[in-house]
Order: C-alpha cells, then structure tokens, then sequence
C-alpha cells in the first residue's frame, strides 16, 4: 500500500515539476520578447502562461484532493505528513521532489514579477512619449471668476489669463 501511494505522489508531484519547467521556459521567453519588443512572441507567450496556469492549478487541485483522500490536510504540511509515512529511501526521493518544486514556484513567481515591471516601465514610457506627442492637446484647467474651471483651448489675451 506504502508503494503505491509513493508511486502515485511521485507522478503527481513530477507532474506538477513538468509544468512548473515549462512555465519557466515560457517567462524566460516572455522576457525576451519584452526586451525585444517582440510583439508576436509576447502574445503568444501570454497564450502558453496562461494554458499552463491553468493545467497547473489544475495539477494542485489533483494533489490536494489526492492528499484529502488520504485523510491529511491538502496543503504543505498534510503532504509532508503523507511523504514522512513512506518507507525512507521513497521519502527521501520525495522530499527532493517537493523541494524542487517549491525552488521551481519561487523561481516562476520572480521570472514572472520582473516580467511584470518591464510591463509596467513600457506603458510608463510609452505614456510619457503620447504626452509628448499630444502636447498641444494636453491644456492647464483655468478657472473663471467663479471658481469654475473653464476651457483653455481657445486663444486668450493677456489681461483675460
């Protein structure tokens, strides 16, 4: 009974390396693309992270339901509570395979964050540029005796600004 569940934890949890892999593969490529301005390959990078979102989320669902059947809880711990119940040569296997896993997250989560900054200084920039462009569009609020703001668009005198 101890063989199989090692067999079928270890299936999941390289299931779930395989993805985390190529996860990785595709945010390295995505941030070549970014540094590139490579707009094709950015878009079809976004399609492959987010298929691989998806079947990775997937994947956890499966291990969690898998630990729950196993009466532990589904998160780290119950996991680690299954792995310590198996014989120590799987165990140890095991807990290489989780830790590899976790240091693969870890590195997918940062790949992804400094993705996300690139993103985010090119919108900057190309914002910035568009100010510059539009510039003449772009007027101060005025305000009228009121208080009001009123258009600046038209030509003023002197003596009216």
């Amino acid at each position: 009974m101890s063989d199989d569940i090692a067999q079928q934890l270890e299936s999941l949890l390289l299931a779930e390396q395989d993805v985390l892999l190529q996860l990785q593969q595709t945010l390295e490529q995505e941030s070549r693309a970014l540094l590139d301005r490579d707009i094709k390959t950015i878009d079809e990078t976004a399609k492959n992270k987010r298929q691989l979102l998806l079947t990775f989320e997937k994947q956890v669902g499966s291990r969690q339901d898998y630990l729950s059947t196993h009466s532990v809880t589904a998160d780290e711990d119950g996991l680690k509570s299954l792995i310590d119940q198996q014989g120590s040569n799987k165990k140890d296997n095991l807990i290489t395979l989780w830790n590899t896993i976790r240091a693969l997250f870890s590195q997918v989560i940062t790949l992804n964050e400094e993705n996300g900054i690139v993103i985010q200084h090119s919108r900057l920039r190309t914002r910035n540029l568009l100010n510059i462009l539009h510039a003449d569009r772009i007027q101060p609020n005025l305000y009228n005796e009121k208080g009001s703001a009123k258009d600046s668009s038209g030509s003023h005198k002197l003596g009216k600004a």
